[in-house]
């Protein structure tokens, strides 16, 4: 179930409806009109007495009359009751009621009994197949009208801006989430959304379909049957142009193609495809067909010249030879990574042999990104690759170079967990898994396996493909985070780095290091803003080791250690949109849910301006200026958000407006999903494992390189071992103070000396290495690698117009 604080259509109609009728009544009772008229609490004791409902007997017999008599006789039969001018007021009170019925029976025209029309769309059909579905005179034909609530009833004087209704779902969202989809799809084809944002708000709108049908066959129990609505719908269509539903054009026509263009909307010829699959599946078998069996797809053809006919045959051609190998994928043994909706509603469709609306949506969905993207179907595959690739060697990169080196904080059996994302990428990437499952099932079968093309499945599904290298990329960037903090490097490497710039004692930047302060902020490195003294350089470094503020108090008594109750200092996941999908794409979760705190979340970063997103910052593409205005019409909700361009730029954030999560609609929570997301996709990619590596090799030339110094100030002993690296960053600082010692963790000072000469040496050596080009190694990594060219904002700039040189 859907949470209640989204709104549906359905129940926005209701609530504002509700909303209408009481200013309507409020304001006539302003006005003077007659309390009685209105039924309303000011009205006279006799009119306050409701009517009994009648009830058994009385109630049906009531009923069935009402059904025999015309609309039009009763209102004849109320024109002829008078007071015969006895009573001249009665009498024109009587006659407006006659008016306003008039009006409802033109407005409820669409209801009335057929035997009372003279439409002869309307009238019984002769075939008996029509008659079984029921003659629908419009398409909401099958709706019912409900009884107005008591809130109306009664119309007290209550404001107009009372709180909605909690929503549930209704059909008529389809419409909204394949706005969302077209979006989407064109969105990515011209490179303004990255495969995971694209694919994650593509498959959250197959999930809401899937909510939203659950919804409707909740709320109305004896209409669950889809296949007989979407029937009766496709037979209304038919008949609307004056066609026999029966009688084709051609015997071998799978319908009536003179209404393809309008049954496509509301999924009926995805349904037909997939339901005549349906049909011949079987849980114990897996079907098969020989290549081009069905006829062979062109996908340079161009699709838009092409007739009904052939866009229906292109789509039988498209689906049927993939449907098999998703019959592979769902009975393969064992738990399918990043599982998309598509996947599952054929797993449910073999064991139900039953085909639901969201999967003839999904299935839509699946046709529709092959007609966009046509030849460029295969570059999720590509992306899915690359991506694979980049955090396979970082991965391998790190284990070699830890080899043999340890520490507590990050022992041997946590390797595991990096490995199980190497063998997801060996196992899901480097081999096709849906290939291999599909042969064991012919075998088993003792049918030959027709020859298939290699991923053909992946090949031609990016949706799956995206929800794939989400899962790759996520369980990467949570492991290098984690990694990271197990070392310290990153965030001790930041403080040096802050320092080294503040002072004016390195001109070079360092570009990876300004992208990671960036994304983690200063607030999550420095504890606050950038330290610009000497002494804050020290006191922030040893509050991110674990240390109390109180410590650096100026009025300070205690002499002894105080630990601040947080602990260290870590750097936090970057990806909080994200990671509201790990359960889902990464676990076992069978759906993303959305706490009313992660709407919010969503929301904010979705209606962010470009200029606060690390995101590119190149010239957009001829091809996807020619398609933006059209999207943007499209993705019209919310009014402040912005389409994400496909270059990326790093700024300083902005502040942010609170959102309000009340009454939001899915259409708008997608669109806003898919923004969010995007400004994600360089934060998803940083690889903090490659940063930590060139961290951890800049403290080993720092050590080197200040060691005499260091034995001079604290002793031979400074260090136990390598894994305390990062107490070098607190060395060099703890010389430039006064502070002498900064127990369970510095060595305290051999002489009483005060200099900033170590800081002046560290500069040196730092800038030896960025001047080696070490200092862009993860930009470049990301550019060739990713194919992500990053502009990063010198966050130093501006500052400070001098270097404090007090100490040096």
């Amino acid at each position: 179930m859907l949470p209640g604080f989204l709104f549906d259509s359905y129940n926005q109609y209701k609530a504002d409806s509700e909303a209408v009728a009481t200013w309507l009544a409020n304001t006539a009772r302003h006005h003077g009109y007659p309390e009685d008229l209105l039924g309303g609490s000011g009205a006279s004791q006799q009119s306050q007495q409701k009517t009994p409902r009648l009830k058994g007997k009385a109630r049906k017999l009531a009923r069935e009359v009402a059904q025999k008599r015309s609309p039009n006789s009763s209102i004849a039969g109320q024109k002829n009751a008078s007071t015969d001018g006895q009573d001249k007021q009665a009498d024109k009170d009587h006659g407006y009621f006659i008016i306003v019925l008039e009006r409802v029976r033109e407005i409820l025209r669409s209801i009335i009994p057929i035997e009372h029309l003279k439409d002869p769309l309307t009238q019984p059909a002769d075939n008996p197949d029509e008659a079984r579905l029921g003659n629908v005179p419009n398409l909401f034909g099958n709706l019912t009208i409900e009884e107005p609530s008591d809130a109306f009833l009664i119309s007290t004087t209550q404001e107009s801006t009372q709180a909605l209704p909690q929503g549930q779902y209704g059909l008529d969202v389809i419409p909204d989430l394949e706005e969302v989809h077209f979006a989407v799809r064109e969105g990515y084809k011209h490179g303004a959304f990255d495969l995971i944002a694209a694919s994650i708000t593509t498959n959250t709108a197959i999930e809401y379909a899937k909510q939203l049908e659950e919804e409707f066959v909740a709320r109305f129990p004896n209409y669950s049957d889809f296949a007989l609505h979407i029937e009766a719908f496709y037979i209304q269509l038919c008949l609307a142009t004056g066609r026999d539903p029966n009688i084709k054009e051609y015997l071998d026509d799978e319908m009536i193609f003179a209404v393809y263009e309008e049954a496509e909307p509301i999924l009926f010829p995805a349904y037909m495809l997939v339901s005549s699959f349906s049909d011949i599946v079987d849980p114990d078998t897996l079907p098969s067909f020989k290549p081009g069996y069905f006829g062979a797809y062109d996908a340079s053809s161009d699709r838009d010249s092409k007739s009904a006919r052939d866009k229906f045959r292109e789509d039988k051609i498209l689906i049927m030879e993939v449907l098999p190998d998703f019959c592979a994928f769902t009975q393969r043994p064992g738990r399918n990574p990043a599982e998309d909706g598509m996947t599952r509603g054929i797993r449910e469709m073999i064991k139900q042999n039953e085909v639901h609306l969201w999967l003839a949506f999904a299935a839509q969905v699946f046709l529709d990104i092959s007609h966009v993207l046509r030849v460029e179907a295969s570059r999720g595959f590509g992306d899915l690759v690359r991506s694979a690739e980049y955090v396979e060697t970082s991965i391998q990169q790190v284990l070699k170079f830890h080899e043999n080196l340890r520490i507590k904080n990050w022992p041997r059996q946590n390797d595991q967990d990096l490995l199980q994302i190497l063998n997801l990428i060996k196992e899901w990437v480097k081999t096709d898994a849906v290939d291999k499952n599909r042969r064991v099932m012919l075998k088993r079968s003792k049918f030959a396996p027709p020859p298939a093309e290699p991923f053909m499945l992946l090949k031609r599904h990016p949706l799956y493909c995206g929800l794939l290298t989400y899962t790759i990329k996520y369980l990467s960037h949570e492991a290098s985070v984690i990694f990271a903090n197990a070392w310290g490097s990153i965030m001790y490497c930041a403080h040096l780095y802050n320092a080294l710039r503040q002072e004016k004692l390195i001109s070079t930047t360092w570009q990876d290091m300004d992208l990671a302060l960036l994304m983690h902020h200063t607030d999550e490195m420095f504890i606050g803003e950038f330290p610009k003294t000497v002494d804050d350089y020290f006191s922030r470094f040893a509050l991110a080791m674990g240390y109390s503020a109180s410590m650096f108090a100026q009025n300070r008594r205690r002499e002894d250690v105080i630990s601040s109750k947080a602990g260290p200092r870590t750097l936090n996941y970057l990806c909080p949109v994200s990671a509201m999908f790990k359960a889902r794409y990464c676990g076992n979760e069978p759906t993303a849910h959305f706490s009313p705190e992660d709407v919010k979340t969503i929301l904010r970063k979705g209606i962010d301006d470009d200029e606060n997103d690390t995101d590119f910052n190149d010239e957009e593409s001829s091809e996807w200026l020619s398609v933006k205005s059209k999207v943007t019409a499209t993705l019209k909700e919310p009014p402040n958000s912005t389409l994400p361009t496909r270059s990326r730029s790093c700024r300083p954030p902005k502040a942010r407006l609170e959102p309000s999560v009340t009454g939001v609609r899915p259409v708008e929570l997608l669109n806003a999903l898919l923004n969010a997301i995007q400004t994600e996709t360089v934060s998803l990619s940083f690889d903090h494992f490659r940063l930590h590596t060139i961290c951890w090799r800049l403290l080993r030339v720092l050590k080197d390189r200040l060691d005499l110094d260091l034995r001079k100030y604290y002793g031979p002993r400074y260090l136990e071992n390598e894994t305390q690296l990062p107490f070098v960053v607190g060395y060099i600082f703890m010389t430039a103070v006064a502070t002498k010692k900064l127990e369970n963790t510095l060595a305290p000072k051999r002489e009483d000396v005060v200099s900033g000469q170590l800081l002046v040496k560290g500069g040196e050596v730092l800038e030896d290495i960025l001047d080696s080009g070490a200092g862009r190694t993860e930009m470049e990594m990301l550019k060739t690698g990713l194919g992500l060219d990053i502009e990063v904002v010198d966050i130093f700039a501006g500052q400070r117009e001098t270097g404090h040189n007090d100490t040096v």
